[in-house]
């Protein structure tokens, strides 16, 4: 199905059912591709590890959600933050067991012993355009590519166009795109099992 065609449907559920036809975008790097260029930017960027004892830094970017971050940190996923002049601009969190969900695809995928899989990243509003997403992703990879991991995963939106060239700033490349059909807040998954084709 052409993506023109693809645009004009979703656009015509959204307005007359509040449906849509989603897209996302996914992308992996894996440990024995290429070094990317390292991102450059006109700021000074520390980026380190938040803990959980310092979960409450995370609402300085946005509404506080306590119970979804100790959940995630229970569940042995990692955080990274990036500051500016002691402000924290920006956040991405790492999943490296259980099920990741997908959401907006309307799939779950197994997270395998080898890999990680990058989410909910948000950078503050005054600090966007700096280029401290694609750094700070790339800061994750190195971390993990060090410690033995094999393959990073991330992905996007079809309509986040900023995310998807910071992801391809840090060295991801777009490896699919997962269709999904959108019931109010429910994806259904089209298509064919997100698993089956993408192990690396």
């Amino acid at each position: 199905m052409g993506s023109d065609l693809i645009e004009r449907i979703s656009s015509r559920l959204r307005r007359d059912a509040g449906i849509s036809l989603e897209r996302t975008y996914l992308y992996s790097r894996a440990a024995v591709d290429p070094t990317p260029i390292t991102v450059s930017s006109d700021v000074e960027l520390r980026i380190a590890p938040i803990r959980a004892s310092e979960a409450h830094l995370l609402a300085a970017l946005g509404p506080p959600d306590v119970v979804e971050w100790n959940l995630r940190f229970s569940r042995g996923d990692e955080c990274f933050g990036a500051w500016v002049d002691g402000q924290l601009a920006h956040y991405s969190w790492v999943q490296l067991t259980g099920e990741h969900p997908i959401s907006a695809a309307g799939v779950e995928v197994k997270v395998q012993d080898t890999e990680f899989w990058i989410y909910n990243c948000r950078t503050s509003d005054a600090h966007r355009g700096k280029r401290i997403y694609p750094r700070t992703l790339q800061h994750i990879a190195l971390e993990y590519f060090r410690a033995g991991k094999r393959a990073g995963w991330i992905y996007t939106t079809f309509d986040n166009v900023a995310s998807q060239h910071g992801i391809e700033r840090a060295g991801f490349f777009k490896l699919r795109t997962l269709h999904a059909l959108r019931l109010g807040r429910h994806y259904r998954r089209l298509g064919n099992d997100v698993t089956s084709d993408y192990a690396p």
